[in-house]
Protein backbone atom coordinates (compact mmCIF):
# COMPACT_ATOMS: atom_id res chain seq x y z
CA UNK A 1 0.00 0.00 0.00
CA UNK A 2 1.12 3.00 -0.83
CA UNK A 3 1.04 6.60 1.15
CA UNK A 4 -0.93 8.64 -1.66
CA UNK A 5 -3.88 5.82 -0.79
CA UNK A 6 -6.22 7.09 2.78
CA UNK A 7 -6.09 4.63 5.47
CA UNK A 8 -9.47 3.96 6.66
CA UNK A 9 -9.85 2.34 9.72
CA UNK A 10 -13.37 1.06 11.22
CA UNK A 11 -14.04 -0.15 14.78
CA UNK A 12 -15.94 -2.48 16.03
CA UNK A 13 -17.74 0.22 18.38
CA UNK A 14 -18.72 1.67 14.71
CA UNK A 15 -19.96 -1.52 13.44
CA UNK A 16 -21.88 -1.99 16.79
CA UNK A 17 -23.28 1.52 16.72
CA UNK A 18 -24.65 0.99 13.00
CA UNK A 19 -26.04 -2.97 13.74
CA UNK A 20 -27.98 -1.34 17.12
CA UNK A 21 -29.13 1.98 14.61
CA UNK A 22 -30.01 -0.21 11.62
CA UNK A 23 -32.31 -3.13 14.23
CA UNK A 24 -34.07 0.09 15.78
CA UNK A 25 -35.48 1.35 12.06
CA UNK A 26 -36.26 -2.88 11.20
CA UNK A 27 -38.46 -2.59 14.59
CA UNK A 28 -40.01 0.66 12.83
CA UNK A 29 -40.91 -0.91 9.92
CA UNK A 30 -42.44 -3.53 10.92
CA UNK A 31 -44.23 -1.86 13.12
CA UNK A 32 -45.25 0.16 10.22
CA UNK A 33 -46.17 -2.92 8.04
CA UNK A 34 -48.42 -4.32 11.28
CA UNK A 35 -50.38 -1.22 10.92
CA UNK A 36 -50.64 -1.15 7.23
CA UNK A 37 -51.50 -4.63 7.16
CA UNK A 38 -54.55 -3.90 9.65
CA UNK A 39 -55.52 -1.08 7.57
CA UNK A 40 -55.75 -2.87 4.47
CA UNK A 41 -57.97 -6.07 6.02
CA UNK A 42 -60.04 -2.90 7.31
CA UNK A 43 -60.30 -1.36 3.87
CA UNK A 44 -61.06 -5.11 1.90
CA UNK A 45 -63.66 -5.78 4.38
CA UNK A 46 -65.87 -2.05 4.19
CA UNK A 47 -65.41 -2.80 0.08
CA UNK A 48 -66.70 -6.10 0.66
CA UNK A 49 -70.22 -4.30 3.09
CA UNK A 50 -70.69 -2.06 0.44
CA UNK A 51 -70.59 -4.55 -2.46
CA UNK A 52 -73.35 -6.63 -0.40
CA UNK A 53 -75.56 -3.33 -0.18
CA UNK A 54 -75.78 -3.07 -3.78
CA UNK A 55 -76.56 -6.44 -4.77
CA UNK A 56 -78.71 -6.39 -2.10
CA UNK A 57 -80.12 -3.17 -2.85
CA UNK A 58 -80.40 -4.28 -6.85
CA UNK A 59 -82.47 -7.04 -5.51
CA UNK A 60 -84.98 -5.21 -3.80
CA UNK A 61 -85.35 -3.07 -6.73
CA UNK A 62 -85.92 -5.97 -9.00
CA UNK A 63 -88.20 -7.36 -6.34
CA UNK A 64 -90.68 -3.82 -6.30
CA UNK A 65 -90.36 -3.44 -10.16
CA UNK A 66 -91.53 -6.68 -9.92
CA UNK A 67 -93.92 -6.51 -7.49
CA UNK A 68 -95.35 -2.94 -9.09
CA UNK A 69 -95.58 -4.81 -12.77
CA UNK A 70 -97.91 -7.62 -11.37
CA UNK A 71 -99.92 -5.11 -9.49
CA UNK A 72 -100.76 -2.63 -12.74
CA UNK A 73 -100.94 -5.40 -14.74
CA UNK A 74 -103.89 -6.98 -12.10
CA UNK A 75 -105.23 -3.37 -12.33
CA UNK A 76 -105.19 -2.81 -16.04
CA UNK A 77 -106.97 -6.72 -16.22
CA UNK A 78 -109.97 -5.58 -14.43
Amino acid sequence: MSQDEPNVVITMREVYDAVVELRGEVRELRGDHARSKDGHLDHESRIRDLEKWRYATTAALITALASLAGQLIQLLAK
